[in-house]
């Protein structure tokens, strides 16, 4: 799986990595909110590895999300919890754009898992100080 994630670090442009960001950082769900621990701990759970890779690289609309991921890269914990807050409304609570609830749902898991992986997020899913 690393060998993909990597593929796509260099596949979108600045702009749309910076359009990506102004629509998930700029939007009105949290507009001047400091999110600081992931809300959606209930609807968290760790996916095995192949829900993951088709959820990731296959499943529709997979390019979408490896830009709205590589938008977050360098961004604080705090941005990137408020995005993917962003991302879940837009596409499970609205289940808008089409895309499967569960699917979105993997997409959005994995990544958070990954912030507690890499220790900005602790057990709790509060951002690491």
């Amino acid at each position: 799986m690393a060998k993909e994630f990597k593929e796509f670090e260099n596949q979108f442009t600045a702009s749309q990595l910076n359009s990506m960001r102004v629509l998930y950082l700029n939007d009105v769900i949290t507009r001047g909110v400091i999110i600081d621990r992931w809300e959606h701990v209930a609807d968290y759970c760790v996916e095995d590895q192949t829900r993951v890779c088709n959820a990731v690289y296959r499943n529709k609309g997979f390019e979408q999300w490896q830009c709205f991921r590589v938008a977050m890269k360098g961004l604080s914990t705090y941005d990137k919890l408020k995005m993917l807050h962003e991302y879940w409304y837009i596409h499970v609570t609205a289940e808008s754009h089409g895309l499967s609830k569960q699917t979105s749902i993997v997409r959005i898991n994995n990544y958070i898992g990954a912030l507690r992986r890499g220790g900005q997020l602790d057990k709790d899913f509060v951002v690491a100080k």
